[in-house]
């Protein structure tokens, strides 16, 4: 009889731990000075899942899929110490705020030699732009490679992208469209060495790019654009599929 009651119990709790929402975990970067550090690399480990992202404008940060109630967070700002901690979350709520994580500014900036720095990350209005410098690849890597380490974003193994959560539904090369919107093939065309950087732009539509307003859910758009010294390369009409497609030709 007991065994049967401590059986029971296991497995009552196992499914009350399985059962837990997914929690969403908020905070702010900032500097010693209260000043907001945009662009901060966030990454989270929870359990056996790991994800990344950076800050905003305003040094604000969301993961919104949070599993385990142990979470281990490490920061990363040029110029400034990693910060890495493990925090215990409240298993009764769904919402976590960590609040103000401030990070210290690097000893090594007072070095005599300087090394012109990469920010891997800038935000701007509507847009999150990616220096490609940032994320090494093996020679010869097509662009999705440099696209899965991108912090926020995700490449499955279709070839999709998402972004924050959000679907990316097209490319354009150098502000302009490039393969209609078949995402996955033109990331697997464009060598990544012709890469300078890559941008996740809100795209509201035509009119609100003309006027200024704003309205609707935007469209997540991924543009690439490419080293001066590549621009040299040429759009060529090619067939592919299911009709004319434009490819890069270096």
């Amino acid at each position: 009889m007991n065994k049967i009651f401590l059986l029971l119990l296991m497995l009552l709790l196992s499914i009350c731990t399985y059962a837990q929402p997914a929690k969403k975990v908020s905070g702010m970067i900032q500097d010693t000075a209260g000043i907001a550090l945009p662009g901060s690399l966030i990454k989270l480990k929870s359990g056996k899942d790991s994800m990344a992202t950076a800050s905003d404008v305003n040094g604000a940060f969301t993961f919104s899929a949070v599993k385990d109630s142990v979470i281990r967070l490490s920061v990363n700002f040029m110029g400034f110490q990693p910060f890495t901690k493990t925090y215990e979350l409240n298993t009764n709520s769904q919402t976590i705020n960590l609040g103000n994580i401030t990070l210290k500014e690097s000893s090594n900036l007072l070095n005599e030699v300087v090394v012109v720095a990469i920010n891997p990350v800038v935000l701007k209005e509507d847009t999150v732009e990616f220096d490609a410098r940032a994320y090494k690849v093996r020679e010869g890597d097509a662009v999705d490679a440099v696209i899965k380490k991108l912090p926020g974003v995700e490449v499955d193994k279709n070839g999709n992208i998402t972004a924050q959560g959000d679907p990316i539904t097209k490319i354009r090369l150098n502000g302009k469209d490039y393969f209609g919107d078949d995402v996955a093939t033109a990331i697997q065309n464009l060598p990544a060495d012709i890469i300078k950087n890559l941008q996740i732009i809100d795209d509201y539509g035509e009119e609100a790019n003309i006027t200024g307003a704003k309205s609707g859910t935007p469209q997540k758009v991924l543009n690439i654009n490419l080293q001066p010294d590549k621009e040299n390369g040429y759009f060529t009409k090619t067939t592919a599929g299911a009709g004319t497609q434009d490819r890069y030709v270096g």
